[in-house]
């Protein structure tokens, strides 16, 4: 048997990472569903070509989709709410647009699997536990999909979660557009 290769991938830099230095949690709770800077866009499409995956599965949050779209180009890519940054509901930023402005943006992602126009909780409880729901909804997903080479494209506190199974006394920010191998087991 083959072995199933998954990597996880934060955002490139959003605007939300900028304007928290200017305005602190104002920039959470004032601007919905951030976009990438200039220098996120290039963080992007300079690490193209540094995993191949078969797959793209991506958060359907603007930032998540530029940069899927940008590291990736030609890969299948699906848009999931499981894949949405903790804590999903408690601030603006982590709203998405409405489904039908992301299919007209991201004409080459698939978002079949998102069930509603507008944003919505994809579980509803405690934020960690909403958020360890989600985990477990994705690594199903990993497990079921045929594909070998798999790219999570995401967020920094959902990878971290992913990673480790909790969040405390991990400060540190992933990088941003960096490959994490997530997994290489069958």
């Amino acid at each position: 048997m083959s072995r199933k290769i998954v990597h996880g991938v934060r955002h490139g830099e959003a605007w939300h990472n900028i304007l928290f230095q200017r305005l602190g949690t104002t920039a959470y709770t004032d601007f919905a569903d951030s976009t990438l800077t200039v220098q996120g866009m290039k963080q992007a499409v300079g690490r193209r070509n540094q995993v191949k995956p078969d797959i793209v599965y991506v958060s359907p949050l603007t930032r998540t989709l530029q940069t899927a779209t940008l590291m990736f180009p030609g890969i299948p890519t699906i848009a999931l709410e499981c894949l949405k940054e903790y804590p999903q509901h408690t601030e603006i930023i982590n709203r998405r647009s409405n489904k039908s402005d992301l299919e007209t943006l991201f004409p080459q992602v698939d978002f079949s699997q998102i069930k509603f126009e507008e944003d919505h909780l994809f579980e509803s409880g405690p934020p960690l536990q909403i958020l360890e729901s989600c985990c477990s909804r994705a690594q199903e997903i990993v497990q079921a999909s045929s594909a070998q080479r798999i790219a999570l494209v995401t967020h920094s506190s959902w990878l971290k979660y992913f990673m480790h199974g909790h969040l405390d006394n991990i400060e540190e920010e992933l990088e941003h557009c960096t490959p994490y191998l997530l997994t290489n087991n069958k």
